[in-house]
């Protein structure tokens, strides 16, 4: 065999050898592996959505019934309380947004990977489930780094609630407590409307029948003329009294429960009460002092 003639052998066996090592050392992906990889990252991502659901709903409904009540949202600590929120919203939406890549990543995945139990590095497929691969743990992080993020701020927008100087009450127990102010006021009205009907058939009777003097009854037709400008005084306030518990009851018909503090529509409404009743008090008050100088 001449020299040519063996290189050209060897350097036939030489490739060929080149050719079964480069067969030899072809890498795969177990389309298994992967799969169960995102199943058990779904899971997780599940778990975490789904606590962060009910954690969210909770606290938007709270705010959202706070909201209801607060006369200007403009005041703190609501107006810090509401921009915490913002922040709160986009966490919470951050969270679902990453389950919605996680999904549509293993979607992409699975249409790649129809009907193949193995990815050979040699197919066209191998760069994009090593990309996928290597998405699979960067999505994983991220979710992590949302989820304390969203922790955080729900941690803090608990605390803002607690901490904002309202508290809940029973809208029974409030509107009970307005109408027992109330129903202290019946009498004294009553009282006040029924005797000054009574002092002026009184006085009428007796000027009629001369038992008393011309000077004697125009001081007694002033002081009930006074007694005439204090009933006028009570019925505005007793009408001020009923708009506002009925203003007060227009604006919580959707809720059971109230929040009362400063800045709420309760706390104007049981204070414009409490004053009305004050103003009837004192009214009353002014009326018996009358009352004696047409005793007189």
């Amino acid at each position: 065999m001449s020299i040519l003639t063996k290189i050209k052998t060897s350097s036939m066996f030489f490739l060929l050898l080149i050719f079964m090592v480069l067969n030899s050392c072809v890498m795969y992906y177990n389309t298994i592996e992967i799969r169960n990889n995102f199943k058990k990252k779904i899971t997780q991502i599940n778990n975490i959505t789904e606590k962060a659901k009910s954690d969210y709903k909770t606290k938007s409904n709270t705010y959202k019934d706070l909201l209801g009540f607060i006369l200007d949202i403009n005041l703190e600590p609501f107006k810090s309380l509401s921009q915490e929120m913002k922040h709160f919203d986009n966490a919470f939406k951050a969270i679902n947004y990453k389950k919605k890549e996680v999904l549509a990543l293993k979607k992409r995945f699975e249409k790649i990977t129809n009907g193949k139990t193995k990815i050979k590095s040699n197919q066209p497929e191998w760069d994009e489930i090593k990309n996928i691969k290597k998405q699979i743990s960067q999505k994983g992080e991220e979710v992590n780094a949302v989820t304390k993020k969203y922790t955080n701020y729900s941690n803090q927008i608990g605390k803002n609630i607690k901490n904002i100087g309202l508290k809940p009450m029973d809208k029974t127990e409030f509107i009970n407590e307005i109408e027992k102010n109330q129903e202290s006021l019946k009498s004294s009205i009553q009282e006040i409307f029924k005797n000054v009907d009574l002092y002026r058939a009184k006085l009428e009777n007796a000027y009629n029948k001369k038992f008393i003097n011309d000077s004697i009854y125009k001081f007694k037709l002033i002081v009930l003329n006074d007694m005439n400008i204090l009933i006028e005084k009570v019925e505005k306030a007793n009408k001020l009294l009923l708009f506002y518990k009925r203003k007060f009851i227009d604006k919580s018909k959707n809720n059971q429960k109230i929040w009362i503090g400063e800045n709420t529509y309760s706390n104007q409404a049981l204070n414009e009460i409490k004053k009305q009743i004050v103003m009837i008090k004192g009214a009353k008050n002014e009326f018996n002092i009358l009352s004696v100088k047409l005793n007189q």
